[in-house]
Formats: C-alpha cells, sequence, structure tokens
C-alpha cells in the first residue's frame, strides 16, 4: 500500500512540475536570458557614430511579452524617432514596426513620417505602410526565404543564430524601398527591392566597448551589390549586439541590464 502510494505521488509531482514548466515556457519567464529580446526588462543603450564621432543614442527596451502572440514588444527611443515599437519573435524575427519619424527641424513647422510593417511568415507576406504629411502609401510584397527586415539585421537575428566559426548562411535584406506619392488625398504604393547578402563568422575577438569588455563572433554581412558591408560583434554568452560597424557609422554598447 505504502509503495503504490509513494509512487502514486511521484506520478503527481512529475505531472505537477511538468506542467509548472510549460505554463512558465507559456509566460514567457522560464528560459534564461538569451540574446535579445527574450525576457521583459532587458534594456540595451549604443552610442552611434559617424567618423568616430558620436552624434546620438539608441535605447532598447523590452516592454512586453504577448505569449498568444509569441512576440515581445521591443520600445526603442532614438533621437530622429518620436517613438519607435517593434515586435521580435523569440528566434530573433520581426513580426512588425511602427515607426514615427520626425521631419521638421526644431523651429519649423510640426512634419512626420509614419512607417508601420506587418510581416506574416505563415503567409510569406510583407504588408508597409506609409504616411509623410498628407501624402500616404501602401504595399503587400511576397517575402523571399530567409528575410531579415531593418532593425533585426543590426539587434536581433543574428544573436539568435547559431554562430560558430563555422556559421555561413544566405540571407535576403531590404535593399531599398521603392514610394510613389501620387499626391495628397491619393493612395500611392510601396515596393521593396531585395537582395541576398551572406552571413558568415570572420574571426572570434575581445571586444571592449564603454560597457565592458566582450568575447565575440564577429559577423560580416557581405556581397548582394551593398556599397558596404556589414560587420557586428555579438557575444558569445548573452548573444547581444556588442558592436556594429558598416563604412562610417557605427554603434557601440554603452549598457545593459536584464541579462
Amino acid at each position: 500500500m505504502r509503495q503504490k502510494l509513494a509512487v502514486g505521488l511521484l506520478i503527481v509531482a512529475l505531472v505537477t512540475a511538468g506542467a509548472t514548466i510549460w505554463l512558465l515556457k507559456w509566460l514567457g519567464v522560464s528560459e534564461k536570458a538569451f540574446g535579445f529580446p527574450s525576457a521583459v526588462g532587458q534594456s540595451l543603450t549604443y552610442g552611434i557614430y559617424q567618423n568616430d564621432n558620436k552624434v546620438g543614442a539608441i535605447t532598447q527596451t523590452v516592454a512586453e511579452w504577448y505569449p498568444y502572440l509569441n512576440q515581445y514588444l521591443i520600445m526603442i527611443e532614438v533621437s530622429d524617432s518620436e517613438n519607435v515599437e517593434v515586435f521580435v519573435k523569440k528566434d530573433g524575427r520581426v513580426k512588425g514596426i511602427y515607426d514615427y519619424i520626425l521631419l521638421s527641424q526644431l523651429g519649423e513647422p510640426r512634419r512626420f513620417r509614419r512607417e508601420m510593417w506587418s510581416l506574416s511568415y505563415t503567409a510569406n507576406s510583407i504588408s508597409i505602410t506609409i504616411v509623410e504629411d498628407e501624402n500616404g502609401a501602401v504595399g503587400e510584397i511576397d517575402m523571399p526565404e530567409n528575410f531579415v527586415c531593418k532593425w533585426e539585421d543590426y539587434y536581433f537575428r543574428f544573436g539568435k543564430e547559431p554562430l560558430s566559426p563555422r556559421y555561413s548562411k544566405r540571407f535576403n535584406f531590404v535593399a531599398q524601398i521603392v514610394e510613389n506619392f501620387p499626391g495628397p488625398g491619393v493612395r500611392g504604393t510601396v515596393d521593396v527591392i531585395f537582395t541576398s547578402r551572406t552571413a558568415r563568422v570572420i574571426k572570434e575577438e575581445r571586444l571592449m566597448v564603454p560597457a565592458g569588455t566582450f568575447d565575440c563572433y564577429v559577423v560580416e554581412i557581405a556581397g548582394g551589390g551593398a556599397k558596404e558591408d556589414l560587420f557586428i560583434w555579438v557575444d558569445k554568452h548573452a548573444r547581444i549586439t556588442v558592436q556594429w560597424k558598416s563604412g562610417r557609422r557605427a554603434a557601440k554598447l554603452e549598457n545593459y541590464s536584464g541579462f
């Protein structure tokens, strides 16, 4: 009798533990923070440089986790925008972008540009809406294989990739956004020109930035007719972007939390 009771209690404990683990995973709070985003409260701040001169900063914070959508909400503060919201899946793929960009300088009449991107990986489609002053345009574009959206390339995607010294993979990036604004009150069109580029780990490097010293994989993204190659330093352990460089532009991690 005692043996049966012990077995029964063991089964109940295992079932309870399994259910608890499943629930925590569903809520997005059980796994160790790995890559960005991977937990609510994570925050990364980068200094933005042009010709080695600091010209601004970007702060990205994981604000919410939506379990029914299986995605995080990233709030981004950047100098040339009023507000940027990016919805990102656990694997680093962007699901949506809401970008409000200020076009006017201080003292000028207030002008803005609003971009809204929605990505469907099941339908392999990209929906884009752009509103600039009184002009508006929309587009529905077929998504190419291994598509990497904007924001995703610098900060999200490659921290989630299985990086190693032998890593190499082809991706399709946005090369150009083509807009047609017929005039105020008339709906225009948006199209996207893609380019295929290769991402590969070219070396391992210990890098010092304002946030500290990190052991990194250096990912080179090259080809596709781009004027400049993109280099991304990804920390081996936390799998966050520590630095990126493209031509005369660069970003360096200044501080981070939540990992």
